[in-house]
């Protein structure tokens, strides 16, 4: 199948690179050179501008960072102008439930289609093909694209013919992420407060009631002098604002996700949003003066 991708970054490029393995025809847009250079070797067709890549498809998928570029792409850039009759837009990005449905009913306006799509399982599950894919829209739309998806992702979702569903159940998959990787940060300077082995902590944890997947994944890039970006620090404020409008829209309390939400935002405005997430460990080692990175060899996972 033929297909526009647009946003081809740490998520957006192994998701187009499984697609054309599959076999599929992707033409790909990224503002970023380097990563359109790793899509041509990989096989896509680069485009000059995200216009072009849309040109005439059936089918395009946004994989951006957030609502406002996606209105800028469809609508300020026109792409929405450009894409065959009836084409589906498919949104990967992390974006509120609201936004989405407004979305449909704009793209609806334009006999458009759309499929709100948020993904989870990070690069890891990108590369892999093992993405959780939580869609929602009309469910004939869904079925016929299910293919595509089924390239990106080992475990689909289909949570309702309404727009935002998708996104809503991203939002409480979001809140639960952000808390876990806050709090395994916390542990972890607990642990070395307490003088424990952080190797050990993380051997015992693994294998024990407290042990969460976001602990498993980052607490070794918590105890790395340097990890290598998997996802930035500036994600969290952003997507648990996303959880907090909601909340406030429906009147329910979040007061844990508000917590979290500030001890990410710090992390950021001490100058750490572009690192990876895992960095979030760095403001408690700031507030406790407890050592957590930048251990002996001994102690590295």
């Amino acid at each position: 199948m033929k297909l526009a991708f647009i946003g081809l970054g740490a998520m957006g490029l192994p998701m187009a690179k499984r697609l054309l393995e599959a076999g599929h025809e992707v033409s790909g847009f990224d503002i970023n050179q380097q990563q359109l250079e790793h899509f041509a070797k990989a096989g896509g067709q680069v485009a000059s501008s995200a216009l072009e890549a849309a040109q005439n498809q059936s089918l395009v998928i946004l994989m951006v960072v957030n609502a406002a570029q996606i209105l800028n792409l469809l609508f300020e850039q026109r792409l929405a102008d450009v894409l065959a009759k009836a084409a589906c837009i498919v949104s990967c990005s992390t974006v509120s439930a609201n936004f989405a449905q407004a979305l449909e009913v704009q793209l609806e306006a334009k006999g458009l289609r759309l499929i709100d799509a948020p993904v989870s399982g990070g690069i890891v599950g990108a590369k892999a093909g093992t993405l959780s894919i939580m869609a929602s829209g009309k469910k004939g739309v869904f079925e016929e694209i299910k293919p595509i998806l089924a390239c990106m992702g080992k475990n689909l979702y289909f949570l309702g013919e309404q727009c935002g569903k998708g996104s809503a159940m991203k939002g409480v998959n979001q809140l639960l992420a952000g808390v876990q990787l806050a709090v395994a940060a916390e542990a972890m300077g607990f642990a070395a407060e307490n003088g424990l082995d952080l190797k050990q902590v993380y051997e015992i944890i693994s294998n024990s009631a407290g042990m969460s997947w976001m602990f498993k994944d980052r607490v070794p890039r918590m105890l790395e002098p340097e990890p290598i970006v998997a996802s930035a620090v500036d994600i969290w404020p952003k997507d648990l604002g996303i959880v907090l409008e909601t909340a406030k829209d429906a009147s329910y309390p979040t007061p844990i996700a508000s917590l979290v939400h500030q001890l990410f935002q710090m992390t950021s405005n001490a100058g750490w949003g572009k690192e990876d997430d895992s960095s979030i460990v760095k403001l408690y080692e700031t507030l406790s003066n407890t050592k957590i990175k930048n251990l002996s060899k001994e102690n590295e996972i």
